[in-house]
């Protein structure tokens, strides 16, 4: 779809995205599978909702959170 894995730190991703994945997340159920999806720490919740119990959370939000506690910390 031309988006980047992560949005930019702090922002939501985009809502066409997060649609095209509950369609997928639905379909993976009806199909009797067990979903997964790609997920920011913040959207855990939203799709565990929904019935995601696989997640792949990339290392790098974990890394710009931390970064940006230690800029603070500093500042």
């Amino acid at each position: 779809m031309g988006y980047p894995p992560a949005p930019p730190f702090g922002d939501p991703r985009p809502d066409v995205v997060m649609g095209k994945v509950a369609v997928a997340v639905d379909k993976i159920r009806a199909a009797g599978k067990i979903p997964g999806t790609l997920a920011t720490l913040d959207e855990i919740p939203h799709w565990r909702a929904k019935g995601v119990q696989f997640f792949y959370v990339h290392s790098d939000p974990f890394l710009r959170r931390g970064l940006a506690a230690v800029k603070s910390a500093l500042a």
